[in-house]
């Protein structure tokens, strides 16, 4: 403050008093951004990246290209960091609009990288070599990009000579587990034909048996978008909320699927589960029957009806259902101790703990099982022998 009644006491007008005032601003709205760059960069270098994120994107409503262009480098970067790569070249390619700084198109060109889209990429990188800007870091990187750069240009040369071929070469990659072929070639299939569903569907298949979900989604709203009933779609869209536990969104789509296929097997299962998650339990009593109807042996579907049973309070029918599951499945400790929560549930504890120590010579030390045991001692007012066991349990849980 002294310095700015100085410098305004030293002012021979009011148009001289403006230009201290903006020259003031300059100094110590810099001095400002950099304190929150620093703060910003400090917090990335925690992984704390989100508080990171928001330290950047303030710095954002300050004006100046330099200042905008490092802003939103810093954003990219730490969603780069998050593997969150759509994200980081949003915010790479804004950075990219206000400064030319070759360490941020670097950035920009890994990232398309990370996505498989190698032609931008190796674009980049040859934008900077013809600046002059030196590569020999990315040397390695570069050749790469070369390499894939030219199998893809193989693979559009010689796949679409016949549609039913590329088709099959896709099929073939799947079924080798090489799905990120798998998806070039369909990325061919759906560039040239976009409303091929089956491609869009079985590209999203792809994508997701990797875990890449948001591109598994993004391929089935495009196969929906073509056909808004196509079961498969909305059955394998609605097992990715399901895997996501987003219960309510998946059940919407199973639902659909269901209406649409009845009689499909594999709908059900997914179904039946999403259906007790919600707690619409006596449906998922009554879909778990359909399935048994037909595969008397869905040890899955057993265990889910029996515990859809026990919410509904039907204990005796929920018991009767385990054991049924243990005429096919003596050997599974889970059977055996869904049975012994049901019994310690409706005082029969004697019997529960029969049925734990069943569950635990099949699955030694298992945590699930102990916990149980230690409860239904509790209930027989065993107090010593369940903290034996608790603290046994805590002591593994410590030790692994």
């Amino acid at each position: 403050m002294q310095e700015i009644d100085y410098m305004f006491q030293m002012a021979r007008n009011d148009e001289e008093k403006i230009e201290m005032c903006n020259m003031l601003l300059d100094k110590y709205l810099n001095s400002y951004v950099n304190v929150l760059f620093r703060k910003g960069e400090t917090l990335g270098d925690l992984k704390r990246f989100d508080e990171a994120i928001s330290v950047f994107k303030e710095i954002l409503h300050f004006s100046g290209d330099d200042i905008a262009g490092r802003a939103h480098n810093s954003i990219g970067f730490c969603y780069s960091q998050k593997m969150e790569w759509d994200k980081a070249i949003s915010h790479f390619e804004e950075a990219k609009k206000y400064s030319n700084n070759p360490l941020f198109l670097v950035n920009l060109a890994i990232a398309y990288k990370k996505l498989n889209q190698n032609e931008k990429a190796l674009e980049i990188f040859k934008e900077l070599k013809n600046s002059g800007y030196p590569l020999d870091e990315y040397k390695v990187v570069i050749e790469d990009l070369e390499h894939k750069v030219k199998t893809d240009q193989l693979f559009k040369d010689t796949l679409f000579k016949s549609l039913p071929e590329a088709f099959m070469q896709a099929s073939i990659y799947s079924n080798m587990e090489d799905y990120e072929n798998a998806i070039k070639v369909y990325d061919l299939i759906t560039d040239r034909i976009p409303i091929h569903l089956s491609a869009w569907r079985d590209k999203a298949f792809a994508y997701t048996q990797l875990e890449k979900y948001d591109e598994a989604l993004r391929c089935y709203n495009q196969a929906l978008a073509i056909n808004p009933d196509e079961p498969y779609s909305l059955f394998f869209k609605g097992s990715i909320y399901m895997k996501m536990e987003e219960f309510d969104q998946a059940l919407q789509l199973l639902k659909r699927a269901y209406e649409i296929l009845p009689d499909e097997n594999a709908f059900l299962d997914n179904y039946s589960y999403v259906l007790f998650r919600v707690g619409k339990y006596q449906e998922t009593v009554d879909v778990c029957n359909k399935i048994l109807s037909r595969m008397p042996n869905h040890l899955q579907v057993l265990i889910v009806k029996g515990e859809a049973l026990e919410k509904l309070g039907k204990h005796e029918e929920a018991i009767d259902n385990y054991d049924n599951a243990l005429r096919f499945y003596p050997d599974s400790h889970v059977v055996w101790s869904s049975k012994a929560l049901v019994l310690r549930n409706i005082g029969k504890l004697e019997e529960s703990l029969n049925c734990y120590y069943k569950a635990l010579e099949l699955s030694p030390a298992n945590p699930e099982v102990l916990n149980g045991m230690a409860m239904t001692y509790a209930a027989l007012g065993d107090f010593d022998k369940s903290l034996e066991i608790v603290k046994g349990l805590n002591s593994s849980t410590e030790d692994s």
